[in-house]
């Protein structure tokens, strides 16, 4: 192999746009089919089932949105106690975090979600994300996990849908 044949089929400037833009997703911040589902969840708040492989851990559960993480964060660590205690204010901060994803999918290409569908599939209008949100976590050890998150750039393999058969807890 020639060394500008080599460069061409290694380098992202011989990919096509879409194929560049994956590449470039990939590199950033993990498979890009990943994150679009991620930003849908913000979004819109589609949930959708999913299983992880994560640090050499398999993790399955509920994708859902930032919004609903943090609402469900803030009443955990909230509990019974009142607002004015230090697990009040801690509340208070992850449901102020919950409302940085009031609006995301306001202004995106995907449409109004009508029934059918869009009319094309482009995402450009919502905004980067970094983590990605469970309920439900499940490692395949056995071993529950009421909320989750982690990075995007972390996860190795996914797949949409859940574990068939075996015990996972």
């Amino acid at each position: 192999m020639t060394e500008a044949t080599e460069q061409e089929t290694t380098g992202d400037e011989g990919l096509l746009p879409d194929l560049r833009a994956q590449a470039e997703h990939a590199t950033a911040g993990g498979d890009p089919d990943l994150v679009g589902l991620v930003q849908v969840a913000n979004a819109y708040g589609l949930e959708t089932e999913v299983v992880l492989t994560v640090s050499g851990q398999v993790l399955a559960g509920t994708l859902v949105s930032g919004r609903t993480y943090f609402a469900g964060l803030a009443d955990a660590v909230q509990g019974d106690d009142p607002d004015d205690t230090v697990r009040g204010a801690l509340a208070a901060r992850y449901r102020r975090r919950a409302e940085e994803f009031e609006g995301w999918g306001e202004g995106s290409t995907l449409g109004d979600l009508d029934p059918d569908g869009p009319e094309d599939d482009r995402l450009s209008a919502l905004p980067r994300v970094a983590y990605l949100h469970l309920r439900d976590a499940r490692l395949v050890s056995g071993h529950r996990l009421p909320l989750w998150r982690g990075r995007l750039a972390d996860v190795v393999g996914w797949t949409a849908g859940s574990l068939q058969g075996g015990s996972t807890g």
